[in-house]
């Protein structure tokens, strides 16, 4: 350990044991000094006699390569230097370690490492969990010019959110959709050795203290469904985007999933037809009687839901929602709130919405339909009250 006023050292020496031996070449290390003691780091690199003039090599052809991973190396040892100080860690052992840490493996420079663990995030989920990581980390990037793991500190995730904040995101989304992914990432480096705090903890940026029942803030009245419904829209492309929003509705099936519909997933149960699949965001199971109304869209179509982007779809949903005067932002995610709501207002048990939605349980549910629950308790009682 050292105190601030330790003054570390550091050049690069030709030769140090090959120096009077008749050796054609001669290695070039990199010598650390700190409290009048010295390691020698070897940087790989080899070279004539003639071709070292005491800083750098020179004519050879790949001289400028060669130089550029000296001048890599020392910087990598400046920052570290730095990160070691403020923690107060500062020795040449440490340096030493770290900088072994960072040639071990490619996967420790930030974006690299990035990548590898957004397509082990992904795998075998929808393709809207890759896009969200890839949108997270490269707004991340285009504002915090880091190169390690290491260097990831609760100032970038302040930096990061500030500009999140300039582009105009609401503090939910900026969690949601930017700052959870981040997190998560940094979670692995955690659980992978290549740091030892994840710089998150240290509380800067957190998840919103969101109100229980938000999600009936995004979903319809029946009055407006029923707007929906008899809305004379006049364009193909709006009446598909109509039909599927109502399938969700009647569904509560998400964007992906919908996306993912497979009929061969349909069985027969006591002369009526129910669907099950595996939710494509977390894995969780879901079961659903397919209602008369959504049947009649799968006949419609043949059982073979049309296919639309989600950017347009929720394009289309909007004219949708003028043409019937919803005056809200509907969305897909919209209908998947609206069918829970319909089924917790007409009764259907918790725990049975909760498998419908492919929440893991019904606490979930609970939590996010809250607010319902509170009018609905309310409801039952005031109707209770005229039979007293």
């Amino acid at each position: 350990m050292s105190s601030t006023i330790d003054r570390l050292t550091v050049a690069f020496v030709h030769g140090r044991k090959e120096k009077g031996k008749g050796k054609a070449e001669g290695r070039i290390e990199l010598r650390l000094t700190l409290s009048r003691q010295q390691k020698y780091i070897s940087t790989g690199i080899r070279c004539k006699w003639d071709e070292w003039d005491g800083e750098r090599v020179r004519q050879r052809a790949d001289a400028p390569e060669l130089n550029n991973l000296l001048a890599d190396l020392m910087r990598n040892v400046r920052e570290i230097e730095q990160e070691l100080r403020l923690r107060s860690m500062l020795s040449l052992d440490n340096i030493q370690a770290r900088l072994e840490q960072r040639k071990s493996s490619a996967s420790l420079d930030i974006w690299t490492f990035f990548d590898e663990r957004i397509a082990v995030r992904s795998y075998g989920k929808g393709k809207t969990t890759h896009i969200r990581y890839r949108h997270a980390v490269d707004a991340l990037r285009a504002v915090c010019p880091i190169r390690w793991v290491d260097q990831m500190k609760a100032a970038d995730i302040v930096q990061y959110d500030r500009s999140l904040l300039a582009a105009g995101l609401q503090e939910s989304t900026r969690w949601h959709n930017y700052h959870r992914q981040i997190r998560a990432l940094m979670s692995d480096a955690v659980k992978a050795g290549l740091i030892r705090r994840n710089p998150y903890d240290e509380g800067v940026v957190h998840r919103p203290k969101e109100e229980s029942g938000k999600a009936l803030e995004r979903c319809l009245t029946m009055e407006e469904l029923d707007r929906i419904v008899k809305a004379d829209l006049g364009s193909a492309y709006l009446s598909r985007a109509r039909d599927l929003f109502l399938f969700q509705i009647y569904t509560c099936m998400g964007y992906a999933d919908l996306e993912a519909f497979d009929p061969t997933n349909v069985q027969e149960f006591d002369g009526r037809l129910v669907y099950s699949s595996r939710r494509h965001k977390t894995g969780e199971k879901f079961t659903f009687l397919i209602l008369s109304e959504a049947e009649a869209i799968l006949r419609k179509y043949e059982w073979r839901l049309p296919k639309i982007s989600n950017q347009k779809y929720n394009v289309y949903l909007k004219a949708v929602a003028d043409i019937a005067q919803v005056r809200k932002p509907i969305s897909s995610h919209w209908a998947r709130h609206t069918g829970a709501t319909i089924l917790l207002n007409a009764g259907v048990p918790m725990d049975i919405v909760a498998r419908v939605l492919g929440h893991s349980n019904s606490e979930i549910t609970r939590k996010v339909y809250a607010k319902l629950l509170d009018e609905t308790v309310a409801r039952e009682m005031l109707r209770i009250e005229s039979h007293i």
